[in-house]
């Protein structure tokens, strides 16, 4: 019997790690997790990501880049209305927006999140960094969109743990380690090294 997507995400959700810090680099997610129960709980550990994401991750941080404008001020002064985010979503001052990553810290109800980025700057044909200060998600008011945004931290999350466990196209570097690895073992294991076995084999 296949698993539901809602299976699927309660499994991640208890798998006894939180995902506290994630971003994109050259296609690849970088990641730091926290073991949230049993032998070292507290503990964080940071890991490079080996595979390309799927567009779900890509899409999950293209949400926030309407969260970076709206914390950056974008749209005060111009005379631009809305009732939700996804309305102004559509503005094109969102599209000088690029979210790289974003960063949690604190405990279970006291948690705060901040968003690193950078937005287009015509005046110096270029980019400037951004880093958004922390986002209190227990702080009613804190942020006018803060429910908004928690559920699209969420679903990064979510999505971050489907990558550690897999949800990535994988690399020809890695499959250059597999390959490797497994010439190692037709080797007899440490004694000879792959390399040099590939070549005597021929």
């Amino acid at each position: 019997m296949s698993k539901t997507d809602n299976q699927e995400e309660t499994e991640l959700f208890t798998s006894g790690i939180k995902i506290v810090k994630a971003s994109i680099v050259d296609g690849m997610c970088n990641y730091t997790f926290e073991v949230s129960r049993g032998v070292g709980i507290g503990d964080q550990h940071s890991v490079k990501g080996k595979g390309v994401v799927k567009s779900d991750l890509i899409d999950a941080m293209d949400r926030l880049r309407v969260h970076l404008a709206l914390m950056d001020e974008a749209f005060k002064g111009k005379g631009i209305t809305f009732t939700t985010v996804e309305e102004i979503a559509e503005n094109e001052l969102v599209e000088t927006y690029f979210v790289t990553g974003i960063a949690i810290k604190g405990g279970e109800g006291d948690e705060k999140i901040s968003i690193d980025g950078h937005k287009h700057s015509v005046a110096i044909g270029g980019y400037i960094n951004l880093k958004t200060p922390a986002v209190l998600f227990s702080k009613p008011g804190a942020y006018q969109w803060q429910q908004e945004l928690e559920d699209v931290v969420q679903v990064i999350r979510m999505e971050v743990e489907l990558y550690r466990n897999g949800k990535y196209t994988q690399t020809e570097l890695e499959d250059e380690d597999v390959d490797k690895a497994q010439l190692k073992i037709f080797a007899g294991g440490d004694g000879i090294d792959a390399d040099a076995f590939a070549k005597a084999k021929i």
